[in-house]
């Protein structure tokens, strides 16, 4: 396992250290941010695209649509305790705005399956409409990201 590296004059206790060098969240990241850039590109394609080629990525935007709020749900929970683990608290400044972010996100992504499930089957004013979230939780998840890269290698004493 990689080793989590903090400043030499932060002592951290063996178990906050080995639950850290986990990297549960930024893992967990990754598909948040897979998610939220793969479906407005393929919303892209569905309405550049025709036929048999336009339903198979019609089928993949309704699952990655249908998962994407629980993907983003476990990426807030799996923060808010790898904020715990490394702050001590999640009430820091960015962590406040990450918590915020986060939500914004979570709302658009839960927006996802709403819009799905609701027109079937989806037409062009819907696939738009899930290409706009798409577009916002890409904007969300990548200032999210930015965010999480300053903090990745922070960690209070203790």
């Amino acid at each position: 396992w990689p080793t989590v590296r903090f400043c030499a004059s932060c002592s951290i206790s063996p178990m906050r250290r080995r639950l850290l060098s986990l990297d549960i969240h930024p893992i967990m990241v990754h598909f948040t941010q897979a998610f939220a850039t793969t479906i407005p590109v393929l919303c892209v394609a569905a309405l550049l695209g025709g036929g048999s080629f336009k339903a198979h990525i019609m089928a993949t935007i309704a699952v990655l649509g249908i998962a994407f709020p629980a993907i983003v749900a476990l990426t807030f929970i799996a923060g808010v305790l790898d904020g715990k683990i490394r702050f001590r608290r999640i009430l820091t400044p960015m962590l406040k705005t990450k918590i915020i972010l986060s939500s914004a996100l979570l709302v658009i992504a839960c927006g996802c399956p709403a819009v799905l499930l609701s027109r079937d089957p989806l037409d062009a004013a819907g696939l738009a409409v899930v290409l706009a979230m798409g577009l916002a939780g890409f904007v969300l998840a990548s200032i999210l990201g930015f965010i999480g890269s300053r903090l990745v290698n922070s960690a209070f004493p203790g």
